[in-house]
């Protein structure tokens, strides 16, 4: 994968960030609005964990590693939240503290973006895609916060957007060293960071985003709608991009075959609707040239009952499926 596509995935949730906080500064910031805006980030933020991360490693890699690595990203950020308190309860500079607070909080959400993206860079461009796009839906809401609340810390709007700006550079740092420290590694490394990565940010959605929701403004049901909503578009996002198309049977084989076995397996899958049409597409333009070949009819079964090979491994359909799986 090419380090500019790299760069430019990782660019995505700064610039989505970016896109909110432009938002807050332009438009009222209603405490309400800010609430929604923050149930719906949680609600993104966790279907990336359940839906995009945690089915991909539980099929590559052993649940104990999973369960080592979400476990160590929920407490580092736990530890960084930590220090965090205690850096702003001791400091008597009021509202340059807190801008800073709210800076530093903002960086480490954007460092686990540029590491989840990275290390999904490593994996397959389908997979860095998704991450990307959703980072970005959940970015938007969270700049929209972090520009909020500066302003009612009194922060200048100049200072404001210059900050806003320069957290492209964690993200984009975070994306650079994931990507060449991981890239020669093993799967386990790969999908361990990318769970430790999930489990910083779960606790990030669960804690901070849905915490700093409640502060905000008093739930209702519009906000438990939000919820769904970021939830549910992730969901269709991931799903029209075709990242889970593959299924645990197909990566391993039929035959229990590891995909390191077969090199044709090591491949990113492509959507599952569009690779079975390839596959029916093909098995008919075979029995329909069989048979102008042989001046005989068509049968209804000629070509299909014997037909009994794993699709996309011989025959007129493999072209189909790699072209599909080439673009992704």
């Amino acid at each position: 994968m090419s380090i500019w596509l790299v760069l430019g995935l990782a660019v995505l949730p700064a610039l989505g960030n970016f896109a909110g906080g432009l938002m807050a500064e332009f438009l009222n910031t209603p405490k309400r609005r800010l609430n929604r805006a923050l149930h719906a980030a949680a609600g993104i933020v966790i279907a990336v964990v359940s839906v995009e991360i945690l089915p991909e490693a539980l099929a590559r890699i052993s649940p104990g590693i999973i369960a080592l690595a979400f476990a160590l990203g929920g407490l580092a950020y736990i530890a960084i939240g930590s220090v965090v308190e205690k850096l702003q309860t001791g400091s008597q500079s009021g509202s340059g503290m807190g801008m800073w607070m709210i800076y530093i909080a903002e960086s480490v959400d954007l460092l686990s973006d540029g590491v989840l993206i990275g290390t999904g860079s490593v994996v397959s461009v389908s997979m860095a895609l998704v991450l990307a796009v959703g980072q970005v839906l959940a970015d938007v809401p969270e700049g929209y916060s972090t520009v909020a609340n500066m302003k009612d810390k009194g922060v200048p709007r100049s200072r404001r957007l210059l900050l806003s700006v320069s957290l492209v550079i964690p993200v984009l740092g975070a994306a650079l060293i994931a990507y060449f420290l991981l890239r020669n590694q093993s799967e386990a490394w790969q999908f361990g960071v990318l769970t430790f990565a999930a489990g910083l940010l779960m606790v990030a959605a669960v804690e901070d985003m849905l915490a700093e929701a409640h502060d905000a403004d008093e739930d209702t049901r519009w906000s438990l709608a939000a919820f769904i909503g970021g939830f549910v578009l992730f969901v269709l996002v991931s799903a029209g991009l075709g990242s889970q198309s593959q299924s645990p049977s197909e990566e391993t084989g039929h035959s229990g075959k590891s995909a390191g076995d077969d090199v044709s397996l090591q491949m990113p899958a492509a959507p599952y609707w569009p690779r079975r049409l390839c596959v029916a597409t093909a098995r008919v333009a075979t029995v329909v040239t069989k048979s102008l070949a042989s001046g005989h009819p068509v049968s209804r079964s000629a070509g299909f009952s014997a037909n009994t090979k794993k699709p996309g491994t011989e025959g007129p359909g493999n072209t189909c499926v790699n072209s599909i799986q080439a673009s992704f």
